[in-house]
């Protein structure tokens, strides 16, 4: 016997019968989601402290009261928020390694909680007492606190992070006790090659001159920061040596190997614009020699400040450095073809360790000038008002040649102030002589690009930027990006649609952004993820 079905079901089936006609596929199967092209979406990996062991940076000290001309200058990047925060970072060629410097803020004195160790909260406080540590400190910035700051590593894509590269580091030999960190670069070809800046520590109130609490000597390591040596004493233990007072290290950088060794380079500021930049090998040569003035061709004295300094992605063929230094002072009015903020590139030779020449000698300012001078006329930044220059190559750049010489470069001129300075600032793309201009900041009072990271070749490529300040309501910190920056004179910019976090360092208010955000950007290495 047949079984029947009632005629209800009959209905229901005529009515899924005629639906799959007129239903979408997508609604009756839906497809993987998917991102938007060329838009950038961040997440989060964990909570901060969630997971023991990883090390997380934690705001420690909430901030109270304003800033003063004493921990500004003490920040040495002109007034940032109290709080944590990461001052540099550095990405290895693996894929895997990190580092970067974390700034703590410890508070007014006295400082109760400092315990001399190896390491408190990944600062460096080895061979001060606590009565030292006081006193020194306290007298240093006038009793209105302090930043301490430490190297984190990581071997995971910053998934955690160690500080045991950095206890290694303060153990070594004339490593000063309380010194600070400040700047990281690693190889672009061997994640273990890896240098650091430092202050002179516990002797910033001995030696010649004033310090200005900035960084002037460097460490590096060959082994993944296993074992540190001294690489530079620019001012150590109370003793002047090679740099001058108030003479502080900008820009640093390594280049890659080049018949079993490489160069290691660095850029110099002072308020008197007269910086220089030195290059040393790691092995052949070891002595520092300050490389030739681009505007008068010394090495005795410079003329310039430097910003920025990269070894060329090439450097075994074509032995060029690129530098961003800037030039004159003039804020307002008229400046002369010489004064501003210059892009140039240096033609070295390599195994007598000299700047032979420069690639734009011949240009009216001795460089090419960074500025647009179709729809603007406000000057090109110059030391009294330049903040911060981030510079980037493509991997194939070739100093040699005028069709490869090709360079991203950031400006960041913002101010604490109702206004910025009457100068441009923006994101600029160099073509040999050519300047475009990727992001125009000037009439933006709010926004200012801190960093940049371009990965890719002459051809293509994408590019990152992070802005100086934030929302401090909501502890977030514009991103940019664009997958265009070859293809137009103005790309399109797309936001992160999930902002990363930071800029939580003064009091909510419901105005503005106002909070320091200062963000660091950069690309793994097959720029699969964007690092901030």
């Amino acid at each position: 016997m047949k079984t029947r079905f009632p005629s209800i079901l009959g209905v229901f089936a005529a009515i899924l019968m005629v639906a799959s006609f007129v239903v979408p596929m997508n609604v009756a199967a839906p497809s993987a989601v998917s991102a938007d092209p060329g838009i950038m979406k961040w997440d989060t990996v964990s909570t901060p402290a969630s997971v023991g062991g990883k090390n997380d940076i934690m705001n420690m000290h909430y901030p109270l009261g304003a800033l003063t001309s004493a921990t500004t200058a003490l920040i040495g990047d002109f007034g940032t928020g109290r709080g944590s925060s990461i001052n540099g970072m550095a990405v290895g060629n693996d894929g895997q390694t990190i580092a970067f410097i974390d700034r703590t803020w410890m508070g007014a004195a006295p400082y109760a909680t400092i315990v001399p160790s190896d390491a408190y909260q990944g600062i460096s406080t080895v061979g001060l007492s606590a009565g030292t540590a006081t006193a020194t400190w306290t007298a240093a910035i006038g009793g209105t606190g302090a930043y301490f700051s430490g190297l984190y590593y990581s071997t995971t894509g910053g998934i955690a992070a160690t500080i045991t590269r950095e206890l290694s580091m303060i153990r070594t030999t004339n490593f000063p006790g309380g010194a600070n960190l400040y700047q990281v670069a690693i190889a672009p070809d061997d994640p273990k090659v890896m240098i650091v800046t430092s202050d002179r520590g516990s002797n910033i109130l001995g030696g010649v001159g004033v310090d200005p609490l900035g960084p002037v000597i460097i460490w590096i390591t060959m082994d993944g920061g296993n074992n540190w040596e001294l690489a530079f004493s620019g001012w150590l233990n109370g003793a002047l040596s090679t740099l001058v007072a108030d003479e502080t290290i900008r820009c640093i950088d390594i280049s890659a190997d080049y018949g079993g060794k490489r160069d290691i380079g660095f850029g110099t500021a002072i308020n008197t614009e007269a910086g220089r930049w030195f290059v040393r090998s790691n092995s052949g040569f070891t002595t520092w020699l300050p490389q030739a003035d681009p505007l008068t061709g010394s090495v005795l004295v410079g003329t310039v400040n430097y910003y920025a300094l990269k070894f060329s992605p090439t450097y075994a063929s074509d032995a060029a450095v690129a530098l961003v230094y800037t030039n004159g002072a003039t804020l307002v009015g008229a400046q002369t073809p010489a004064e501003g903020t210059f892009f140039n590139v240096a033609l070295r030779d390599i195994n007598q360790n000299t700047t032979e020449s420069y690639v734009y000698a011949t240009l009216p300012g001795l460089g090419v000038k960074l500025w647009e001078q179709t729809t603007s006329t406000l000057n090109s930044p110059t030391t009294t008002n330049l903040n911060n220059a981030s510079l980037q190559l493509p991997s194939d750049f070739s100093g040699q040649s005028a069709s490869l010489r090709r360079a991203y470069i950031s400006l960041d001129v913002w101010a604490l102030a109702p206004v910025k300075p009457a100068t441009q600032d923006g994101i600029y793309r160099v073509d040999d002589t050519t300047v475009y201009v990727l992001m125009n900041n000037t009439s933006n009072l709010d926004k200012s690009i801190y960093s940049i990271a371009y990965f890719g070749t002459y051809a293509s490529g994408k590019l990152l930027a992070g802005e100086r300040m934030g929302y401090q309501c909501t502890a977030a910190v514009p991103t940019w990006f664009t997958d265009s920056p070859t293809t137009c004179p103005i790309p399109c910019w797309y936001p992160a649609l999930k902002p990363t976090t930071g800029a939580g360092n003064i009091a909510c208010a419901p105005y503005g952004k106002n909070g320091f955000g200062a963000a660091i950007v950069g690309w793994n290495a097959d720029g699969s993820l964007g690092l901030v």
